[in-house]
């Protein structure tokens, strides 16, 4: 009922109005809720908001909306009239939440709440901020009256603005504060997928749960039920997971050092891993035998050491396996570097538009195709494609279906096609690092067709992920048959 009372009151103007009455818009208001809940419950949050000074935290809000409005994909979108109203909305909902004021607000203030919210309606509501610098100063305005009024800080109002400003652009753009920064520097899974483990933890112990064939820890001999004791020296049950993720993560090429306790032993061992972002192998029939020359390539992301490890790959599959055909895995890959995406899709393909991009940046706002030639790799391919195939794993597959360089087996693909940056921000302490995530650029198939919201389509659909491979092999198999 509380965020019903704060739609009925709160828009300022009739854009305000169209945004927050849109059935389309409810699950984005939905996880701005959450996230609200998420910062104000976060104890490294709560104390930079409440211990910086305004005058920083104007400083922190004036560069955020600059960089919205120079970077972001769409211009009008992050225009600062509507950045500025958006935090409005944002500080509104804010002091219609109970957990907000009750964090926030002495309870001897509360009175004062509602008269505050019609203010910022008749005063502010209604202002044109013709750029970001503007926007500060209504904003200190804003954030020096609530002090007056609601004994608020004047910086967690400040915040409230900017994360508005951020959360009414897209669901990637955010305000990234220290402890969320940590968080997101790499999940646990996602930190341990370059050396191909699934990890979960099981009372208090990090034990491993897949390990992907082909990859350096399968070839160290890593199995299902070891557990994981240190990293890097660092012991594990003393630390959070995300800074677990954080010290499991890095470059691919680099090494990591984990203490494993084999499952149903006592004494650890100690191994040595190098990170890739690409697992390799040929594929074998059940009593061993070579499965007709068909290679097997796992691409887990794309970072500046994939197209090397690619080329290496399907060297080795050629030379010692005999490849004749190769199996493409895209699946779970939630994608990388945009760049290195179009490179591998220049790897395979002679020819043709690989895809576009729409952006303010010049270096991004451009179609991209490939002139390799007879140096493409011409060998048949298939690709396997999942729900979790994203952003730049997306590009790839779409380029290699239109251009009908692959055949596809799998389910749709997630359908993310914007690409994101995380821009440093330079108004912080040293101490307590922040930075801005933002979508540059939107991207295209080569027949033009949004990923957004529909993905990439198989051209067959095998629900079945065993059965997914399997009908690529056989797929592999007619198509070698095929070769003169």
């Amino acid at each position: 009922m509380a965020m019903l009372v704060a739609m009925c009151l709160w828009p300022a103007t009739a854009q305000a109005v169209s945004e927050i009455s849109n059935p389309a818009r409810e699950a984005e208001k939905s996880e701005r809720d959450r996230e609200r809940l998420r910062r104000h419950r976060d104890p490294v949050y709560r104390q930079q908001v409440l211990e910086l000074p305004l005058s920083q935290a104007l400083k922190i809000y004036q560069e955020v909306l600059s960089k919205l409005q120079s970077h972001y994909v769409d211009r009008d979108k992050a225009a600062p009239t509507r950045l500025f109203r958006q935090g409005l909305q944002e500080l509104g909902l804010a002091l219609d939440d109970g957990r907000f004021l009750e964090e926030y607000i002495s309870p001897e203030r509360n009175d004062a709440v509602s008269g505050f919210r019609r203010r910022l309606l008749s005063d502010w509501g209604e202002r044109v901020a013709r750029d970001a610098a503007v926007a500060r100063k209504f904003a200190g305005e804003i954030a020096l009256e609530a002090q007056k009024t609601l004994g608020l800080k004047p910086a967690v109002v400040v915040f409230e603005l900017l994360y508005g400003a951020c959360g009414s652009l897209d669901e990637y753009t955010a305000y990234l504060h220290p402890g969320r920064l940590i968080d997101e520097s790499a999940s646990l899974l996602g930190a341990l997928a370059d050396i191909g483990l699934q990890v979960e933890p099981r009372d208090r112990e990090l034990v491993i749960a897949q390990v992907a064939p082909g990859s350096p820890a399968a070839i160290a001999g890593l199995k299902i039920g070891d557990r994981i004791t240190r990293v890097d020296q660092k012991q594990l049950n003393k630390l959070p997971a995300a800074l677990v993720a954080a010290l499991v993560a890095g470059e691919p090429g680099s090494a990591v050092e984990l203490q494993i306790v084999p499952a149903g032993a006592t004494s650890p061992v100690n191994f040595k891993l190098v990170r890739q972002s690409v697992f390799y192998r040929m594929l074998e029939r059940k009593d061993g035998s070579a499965e007709e020359g068909i290679g097997y390539v796992q691409l887990i992301g794309f970072q500046k050491t994939t197209v090397h490890e690619l080329e290496e790959a399907i060297l080795r599959l050629k030379r010692d396996g005999g490849m004749r055909a190769l199996i493409l895995d895209l699946r779970g890959n939630p994608g990388g570097s945009f760049r290195v995406a179009v490179q591998v899709a220049e790897r395979f393909l002679a020819d043709g538009v690989i895809v576009s991009a729409q952006s303010q940046i010049r270096t991004y706002n451009r179609t991209f195709e490939s002139r390799s030639g007879p140096n493409a790799i011409d060998i048949p391919l298939i690709v396997l494609i999942d729900g979790d195939t994203a952003s730049a794993a997306e590009l790839l597959a779409g380029a290699l279906k239109e251009n009908h360089r692959a055949l596809l087996i799998g389910t749709t693909t997630y359908g993310k096609g914007t690409i994101q940056a995380v821009l440093p921000l330079h108004n912080l302490p040293a101490e307590a690092p922040a930075a801005l995530r933002l979508t540059l650029a939107r991207f295209f198939s080569p027949r033009g067709h949004a990923y957004n919201d529909t993905g990439v389509t198989p051209d067959r659909v095998v629900l079945d992920k065993d059965g997914q491979l399997q009908i690529a092999l056989q797929e592999a198999a007619q198509l070698i048959r095929l070769l003169p």
